[in-house]
């Protein structure tokens, strides 16, 4: 505890001018002393990553995916409306690009609609309002649509598909077995689960059937629900590939296909399993419509994408690239043997923040997601921060399956009001109460990767604050690239930032001026 106070004593006037020693709040810690079994956390976390092994249930029971996890719209949401930040393209001569200001505009049922108001989904927002007409009414171009983090894509494909399939049910199609109308793929678990959570929530009462399949979930209980007659399945990318060549999943009757976060899934490793499913089903039947969405694309995935796989005159719906007005961003210079020193007083800070009128006996630590890029790092540092009394989770790929929907339910629960955590929950997934993101490490891949990140706070219009660490003698190398990063989120590149990119650029421009001497 010595250490502790000497720790966020320190300061750093530049960028932690607010932080001072939280004396009056460590006496309300819980301190730990961390051995190598000890437990971190609730109890399944440990040094070793020892713990329970066991399957994935779907998610069932889940606290991410509970109505009170579900995240309200917010004082922002009508700039998540407007269609000023909305573009549309393609579609032929006779592209069907109007867009809607309300759900019932679009002939919508009124029991989906009765659906989305009991969860709180009232207006549509911008990618809504241009996508929906599109899907809904246009039955033969398919569709690449980019929009902000926290927009409301997944509703956005979600509603046409569970309209389509309604009219067709209600018209005497029968569904046949180990065959969906739909097919839903996302790259990772998590995300998938809340995919088919939604669809099962917008498709309440009117007899459409969702299945889902992600890895470390039962194969046998996943067969059985494809046999049932499902309508619409939610898989990622390894188990899909798995369904296929079992052939426990037929493509004759598909008609949608979506490709959630498609960006990554040309983007990585993840290709080799969903190009087999593409090349499968799009040769069945030249009724089949694909769908992109993401909140971000690179040309070379787009060229991919539509060399190979969508059909010429697509849509192209183009948002805003990045949240700007509803996330405050702080970038914050620091050598790589003061990144503990500097997140301690970020922590300090944020506590004070929030605890600046409590009068209650707790501290109270708002709910904050840190990335990292290595596995290593998120366990070390979640034990770290458990031995200083922060409430504190890590969440990782090596993570057994019921360890991964353990942890993303305890913080979901507010068990846990810190997660450290890598990529893998960088894309989609909706968590209530985000305030702070803070990113310990800036991702490799910096543009597209960074916005998915401090996407998990300022959500459907609310507000958050991302801190970015700058890693001297790391970060510099990708100067151009995070400096486009920032650019691209509509604020001012720091100070030091700009400094080091202009140094950077004059030392190149010597050298070549030193060469042609």
């Amino acid at each position: 505890m010595a250490q502790y106070r000497r720790v966020v004593a320190a300061r750093n006037e530049t960028d932690f001018n607010e932080c001072k020693p939280m004396n009056s709040l460590i006496p309300r810690f819980n301190f730990f002393i961390l051995g190598a079994d000890m437990t971190v956390g609730h109890g399944i976390y440990t040094a070793r990553l020892t713990g329970p092994t066991g399957k994935g249930n779907g998610m069932s029971g889940n606290a991410h995916l509970s109505q009170e996890n579900r995240i309200g719209m917010g004082d922002k949401f009508k700039d998540l409306r407007k269609v000023e930040n909305i573009s549309i393209e393609g579609g032929g001569p006779q592209g069907k690009r109007r867009t809607i200001d309300k759900f019932s505009e679009c002939n919508i049922d009124r029991r989906i609609i009765a659906n989305l108001n009991e969860v709180g989904i009232r207006e549509p927002t911008a990618v809504q309002r241009a996508v929906l007409p599109i899907m809904l009414n246009d039955t033969e171009h398919d569709l690449l649509a980019q929009a902000e983090t926290g927009s409301g894509k997944t509703a956005a494909y979600l509603i046409p598909i569970v309209c389509h399939i309604q009219r067709m049910k209600n018209n005497g199609h029968l569904p046949k077995p180990n065959s969906p109308y739909s097919v839903i793929v996302a790259p990772t678990r998590e995300l998938a689960g809340q995919i088919a959570h939604e669809a099962r929530v917008i498709s309440e009462g009117i007899g459409i059937s969702v299945a889902l399949s992600y890895g470390q979930m039962h194969m046998g209980e996943c067969r059985k629900a494809i046999a049932a007659g499902c309508d619409i399945l939610v898989a990622t990318p390894g188990r899909l590939i798995g369904h296929y060549e079992e052939r426990s999943v037929h493509f004759k009757s598909i008609r949608w296909i979506v490709l959630d976060e498609a960006d990554q899934m040309f983007d990585y490793s993840l290709g080799q399993f969903v190009v087999p499913f593409l090349k499968e089903s799009l040769k069945n039947s030249h009724g089949v419509r694909l769908f992109a969405f993401s909140a971000t694309f690179t040309a070379g995935v787009i060229c991919t994408m539509e060399k190979n796989y969508l059909k010429p005159d697509y849509y192209v719906v183009t948002g805003r690239a990045a949240p700007k007005d509803n996330i405050k961003q702080r970038f914050v210079e620091c050598q790589r043997n003061q990144k503990k020193t500097f997140l301690l007083l970020l922590m300090n800070k944020i506590l004070r923040k929030a605890n600046r009128e409590s009068r209650g006996p707790r501290v109270k630590i708002p709910k904050t997601i840190i990335f990292v890029d290595t596995k290593f790092e998120t366990n070390y540092l979640a034990i770290y921060l458990t031995n200083l009394g922060i409430s504190c989770i890590s969440f990782n790929g090596d993570r057994t399956q019921l360890m991964r929907e353990k942890a993303i339910d305890d913080f979901s629960r507010g068990h846990f009001s810190v997660m450290v955590c890598t990529n893998v929950c960088a894309r989609g997934l909706n968590m209530k109460n985000v305030e702070y993101v803070i990113n310990y490490d800036i991702p490799f891949k910096c543009q597209e990767m960074f916005l998915h990140r401090i996407g998990r706070t300022g959500r459907a219009g609310n507000v958050g604050t991302a801190y970015t660490f700058f890693e001297r003698g790391r970060d510099e190398k990708n100067i151009e690239e995070i400096t486009a990063m920032i650019e691209d989120c509509g604020i001012e590149v720091p100070d030091f930032i700009a400094k080091i990119k202009e140094e950077r650029e004059n030392r190149i421009v010597g050298c070549f001026h030193g060469n042609e001497d």
